[in-house]
């Protein structure tokens, strides 16, 4: 059984030697996320929305759900295809940031060329994200438990494409599917030991509009889950 709390220790450990870069790549990260928030709030016209509504209900407290779609104005097309382009430029990042985590937990290279690279897979990542989801989509569409299975099944294939920038993205589903044999269970207790902080985060967002306590969760839970694929990796050589 992997052991989460050496895995904890050791991500920790990593991350105070290269304090500097990881937390440039979080804020850089996190300026990201913050970014496409305020643009995407922006253009779809939430804001406009929220302040109609808090308008609304001063003069009169209970609304229709019609009264609130009636205040909702339509998104112009090119509205639309900006927040698609903004979206997908979200997945690449996220993608990215594993990338970091991955060489960091190696004790590679964590400057913040080290988290663009992943650009360079760009289209294919996009490929990749859109195959699982269909995948687990239709799992969870049959029932819920074959959606949770392939969801934690195909949870390493983002790191498999890191490794092997040329393997097709259907080998990615594969290789990850072969790893988490059997340690589908492993990764849900880690993801319930990071749901606390999980938590924080989110709260921190809504009180201040910004992802400010991912600064430090985003780079400490990615090396953490770099180092359990690193795990598998070692244990499926054995």
């Amino acid at each position: 059984m992997i052991d989460r709390a050496r895995l904890k220790k050791t991500a920790k450990d990593s991350l105070q030697l290269r304090k500097s870069s990881a937390y440039l790549v979080a804020a850089v990260y996190v300026g990201f996320l913050g970014l496409t928030d305020a643009l995407i709030y922006a253009l779809t016209g939430y804001d406009a929305l929220i302040s109609k509504l808090e308008e609304a209900l001063y003069v009169t407290p209970e609304l229709s759900w019609p009264d609130v779609l009636a205040m909702a104005e339509p998104i112009a097309p090119l509205a639309l295809f900006f927040i698609a382009a903004l979206l997908l430029y979200r997945i690449a990042s996220h993608f990215c940031l594993k990338g970091f985590c991955l060489s960091l937990a190696r004790g590679g290279d964590t400057g913040l060329s080290t988290f663009l690279d992943g650009l360079a897979l760009f289209f294919k990542v996009l490929l990749l994200y859109f195959l699982r989801l269909v995948l687990v989509f239709a799992g969870f569409f049959l029932f819920i438990v074959p959606g949770v299975y392939l969801w934690y099944g195909f949870r390493q294939a983002d790191y498999i494409l890191l490794d092997n920038p040329r393997c097709g993205v259907l080998r990615c589903l594969r290789q990850s599917h072969r790893l988490m044999r059997g340690r589908r269970l492993e990764l849900f207790w880690m993801d319930l030991s990071f749901l606390g902080w999980r938590v924080i985060d989110l709260a921190v967002f809504y009180q201040f509009s910004m992802w400010l306590f991912s600064l430090w969760l985003a780079p400490y839970s990615g090396v953490t889950y770099a180092g359990f694929y690193l795990e598998l990796c070692a244990l499926s050589a054995q």
